[in-house]
């Protein structure tokens, strides 16, 4: 059965990883900056220094819009991955996660390829 929902979705799955592939090359050319993201970077690194999901470990607050986000980050952080690529990496995992259901919804509502 998993066979065939991958012949019947194989364009899908293309577009999946050649986008995934263009998130990746458009970071290393926007040199990985967006704002947030050095937000949940020192966060990030805080919590692997300290085991503190703050911004500043004497102001314990998370100052983050997404704390389970900025956590898994730095569970990643702490396995070895720098604190910005592992924001990135679970960034392009979550993209492509929500656009994946949403085109299975999508799909299944409407009928169509």
């Amino acid at each position: 059965m998993m066979n065939n929902w991958l012949v019947n979705n194989y364009v899908v799955i293309i577009i999946y990883f050649i986008s995934g592939l263009l998130d990746i090359l458009f970071m290393f050319y926007s040199n990985w900056m967006i704002d947030d993201g050095m937000i949940n970077a020192t966060i990030v690194r805080t919590f692997k220094d300290t085991n503190l999901l703050t911004h500043h470990p004497s102001d314990i607050l998370s100052t983050s819009t997404s704390p389970l986000f900025t956590l898994f980050a730095g569970i990643l952080s702490k396995i070895g991955f720098h604190e910005i690529i592992s924001l990135k990496l679970i960034g392009i995992v979550s993209l492509k996660s929500v656009a994946f259901v949403f085109y299975l919804q999508a799909k299944e509502t409407f009928n169509s390829y």
